[in-house]
C-alpha cells in the first residue's frame, strides 16, 4: 500500500513539473514573439516579407530621407531618396537612377530617367488604380472587400488578395508570402501584379505605403 501511494505521489509530482515546464516554455515563446514584434516595429521602421519557407524576399529599412530595400532573396538592392515634396529617385546597386517618382494630387507617376512614363497610380473613390498610360485605360485595381481584406483585379481577372492571420499579412494568389512588422495595407496587393517588373512593383508598393 505504501509503495502504491509513493508511486502515485511520484506520478502526480512529475505531471505537475511537466505542466510547469510546458507553461514556462510557452511563456518564453510568447515573450520572445512579443519582443521580436516590438523590435521590428521600432527599429528604423523595418518591414520584412518572407516566403512560405521563411526565406527573406523583401527587406525594407525606412529612414527619414531614404529607403533601403533588399529583394529577390537579397540579391538585388534599391535605394530611394526623397528629394522634395514633388519627387523621389530610386537607385540600383550600381548607383544608377532606375526610376523617378513624381507626386500628383491623386497619387504619383513612375518614370524612366529619360522622362518616359512607365506607370501612373491614382486613388479614385477608395480604389487604387495602376495603369501604364496617362488616361488610366485598362488599369490594375486594388479594392477593399466586404470582409476588410483587399483584392487585386485587372479588367480580365482577379489576381488574388491579402488577409491577416495571427498578426501577419498573407499575400494569396500567384505567390505565397507573409509580412512581419507591419499592418494591413492595400499596397501589398501590388506584389500580385506579376506582369509589372519586380523592381517597379516594389517601388510602387513602397510609394503607395507611404502616400495612401
Amino acid at each position: 500500500m505504501k509503495f502504491f501511494i509513493f508511486i502515485t505521489l511520484f506520478f502526480l509530482l512529475n505531471c505537475t513539473n511537466k505542466q510547469k515546464s510546458d507553461k514556462e516554455n510557452e511563456d518564453f515563446l510568447a515573450v520572445k514573439r512579443t519582443k521580436q514584434g516590438t523590435k521590428l516595429e521600432t527599429k528604423s521602421k523595418l518591414i520584412l516579407i518572407v516566403d512560405k519557407e521563411g526565406k527573406e524576399m523583401v527587406h525594407l529599412d525606412l529612414n527619414q530621407r531614404e529607403a533601403f530595400l533588399k529583394y529577390d532573396k537579397a540579391k538585388e538592392t534599391l535605394t530611394g531618396q526623397y528629394t522634395d515634396s514633388t519627387r523621389s529617385q530610386y537607385f540600383n546597386a550600381g548607383g544608377d537612377v532606375l526610376a523617378v517618382i513624381k507626386y500628383e494630387e491623386k497619387g504619383f507617376s513612375l518614370y524612366q530617367p529619360n522622362n518616359i512614363l512607365l506607370w501612373k497610380i491614382e486613388n479614385q473613390d477608395d480604389i487604387i488604380k495602376i495603369a501604364d498610360n496617362n488616361r488610366m485605360r485598362s488599369p490594375y485595381e486594388i479594392r477593399k472587400s466586404d470582409n476588410g481584406n483587399f483584392r487585386a483585379f485587372s479588367p480580365e481577372k482577379l489576381w488574388g488578395d491579402i488577409y491577416t492571420k495571427k498578426g501577419k499579412i498573407y499575400i494569396r494568389g500567384g505567390i505565397a508570402w507573409e509580412t512581419i512588422g507591419t499592418k494591413m495595407h492595400p499596397s501589398y496587393c501590388t506584389f500580385l501584379f506579376t506582369q509589372i517588373p519586380e523592381s517597379f512593383r516594389i517601388i510602387i508598393w513602397l510609394e503607395i505605403l507611404k502616400k495612401m
